[in-house]
């Protein structure tokens, strides 16, 4: 999703910065983009010196002039304290953009988001943190690494929300399971392999609903960035919104399947005993009403961003680049826990 937005904001004429831990190759010119390296989360005083001054110099004079930030998209802060450092450079930002999730709703309370639950899907301000013991134990057996990441996310955004008396000019999107080119989680490419290979497909993601009437929620990467520049444009007329970026289309899970394997061109197998890998949460749809409706945006159609992924799949460098990310990824995550 970042390569995407920066891409479309470079088409718009924008100067842009990105920072990184620099373990990635930077897929763009040196002459179009900035790069800076940072380990935000392990180099807290050099990323708020690069958010304040815009360098990444250890010896900056304290009264080095600020920067202005016109925008700053944030697609990887995951916990309270990275908001903090944002806080901490409120004067410098003109309209920060948080990329959260819809995994915000695995660290809610299950029967207020059951009771929640249309057939238009959950709308953003059903997000409420849990409040007892009870409830926070049952989200954790549920699925302990969604609580945990949903919980950071909902953290993120709350700490936003309660300081608002000093920084307001916040924007917060939520996305479901994201499909498109330069995926760096390699969900879909899995899903394209394993239909290519006739291998049997899981469809369960909740162990007592039928996989016939259990919708999901999926995004389109290239909508997001489209989302960023609509954001940027209306700028204090979205200031502490929250909106959901998602597709219109709420397909199940053996729905989404089938347009995937048509979109492939071949049949497929499919298990509805079998469990899902297919998406990340497993409390049903979301809502993007809100967004539709003050940003005046349509998201692509789910057959359309389907298509575009599968045909982007079938060029073996993008495989490649999806799953030397996915590995990456897994490394990383192994290296840390140890």
């Amino acid at each position: 999703m970042g390569r995407h937005t920066v891409s479309f904001l470079l088409e718009q004429g924008a100067d842009v910065w990105v920072l990184n831990r620099g373990k990635t190759r930077n897929p763009f010119q040196q002459q179009q983009v900035k790069v800076l390296k940072c380990d935000r989360m392990n180099e807290q005083k050099k990323f708020r010196r690069i958010l304040q001054h815009g360098k990444e110099d250890e010896d900056v004079p304290a009264e080095s002039p600020k920067v202005k930030w016109h925008a700053v998209i944030d697609f990887v802060c995951f916990r309270r304290k990275g908001i903090e450092d944002i806080l901490s450079a409120s004067g410098c930002i003109k309209h920060y953009v948080f990329i959260s999730s819809d995994s915000v709703f695995m660290a809610c309370e299950r029967s207020k988001i059951e009771s929640y639950q249309s057939k238009s899907g959950l709308e953003e301000d059903h997000a409420l943190p849990i409040n007892n013991k009870k409830s926070k134990r049952e989200a954790k057996e549920r699925n302990y690494y969604q609580y945990e990441y949903g919980g950071g996310k909902l953290d993120c955004e709350l700490c936003l929300q309660e300081n608002s008396d000093r920084f307001d000019r916040y924007t917060i999107l939520r996305l479901p399971d994201v499909i498109g080119p330069f995926d760096n989680l390699g969900s879909f490419m899995n899903l394209q392999k394993a239909i290519l290979a006739n291998e049997t497909i899981g469809t369960r993601a909740v162990p007592d609903v039928s996989p016939d009437v259990h919708q999901i929620s999926l995004c389109y990467a290239p909508d997001v960035a489209r989302v960023v520049l609509l954001l940027l444009l209306k700028g204090n007329h979205v200031f502490k919104n929250v909106f959901h970026i998602a597709c219109t289309e709420k397909p199940t899970i053996p729905e989404y399947v089938n347009m995937v394997a048509e979109a492939v061109g071949v049949g497929c197998k499919q298990d509805p005993e079998l469990e899902t890998e297919l998406v990340s949460v497993d409390f049903g749809p979301i809502s993007n009403e809100k967004a539709k409706k003050i940003l005046q945006w349509q998201p692509t159609p789910l057959q359309e961003a389907i298509c575009s992924t599968v045909n982007w799949y079938k060029d073996e460098e993008n495989v490649q680049y999806t799953s030397h990310l996915v590995d990456s990824s897994s490394s990383s995550s192994s290296s840390s826990g140890e």
